[in-house]
């Protein structure tokens, strides 16, 4: 048992994510359930990109501010899941989100996952000039949010090419600006 940690924790170190096909490979093994009792061993987690289908050890994700890591256009976040990732953002930006605009800074499709939220009522949402926008289900913070959201200009929806909202180096006007 220590022999095939320590040469998963090798392969993790050498390729950083992988899908559960390589892990079966590295492993020896055909069996799902033996792959996920080595890695629980070792602490993993999931892409939200790619519908969950990238590993990675715990110790492995350097993650930015925003609680995001990539490699080789694999998502992970810092909470898991895309429904998780989502809600937190929704809950901490300053005011609320669009799908376009949480998209653009997800890099992956959103509009399902905030559905789901706005479903399971995680996150409220209002129409505001015919586009949807996701604030926090706490009536305090969601004030402030769209509070923030009507006191802005009227910020366009990102367009198909993905090009940022005009005025903003984030391409979103209410989400705060990496350190360098």
């Amino acid at each position: 048992m220590v022999f095939t940690l320590q040469a998963l924790r090798s392969f993790f170190q050498r390729k950083l994510i992988a899908t559960l096909q390589e892990l079966k490979q590295i492993l020896g093994t055909t069996s799902t359930m033996t792959v996920f009792r080595k890695l629980k061993t070792l602490g993993y987690r999931t892409s939200y990109s790619h519908r969950g289908k990238y590993y990675t050890l715990t110790t492995i994700p350097q993650f930015d501010q925003q609680g995001l890591w990539s490699c080789r256009a694999v998502r992970f976040s810092r909470d898991g899941n895309l429904l998780a990732t989502a809600q937190r953002f929704v809950e901490q930006a300053p005011a609320g989100f669009t799908a376009s605009e949480l998209q653009a800074l997800l890099q992956v499709e959103v509009k399902q996952t905030l559905l789901q939220l706005y479903q399971r009522k995680r996150v409220q949402r209002r129409e505001i000039e015919g586009v949807y926008v996701y604030f926090s289900r706490e009536a305090g913070r969601q004030g402030a949010q769209r509070g923030q959201r009507e006191a802005r200009p009227a910020a366009r929806e990102i367009g198909e090419s993905g090009r940022a909202i005009a005025g903003t180096e984030s391409g979103h006007p209410s989400v705060p600006q990496l350190a360098g």
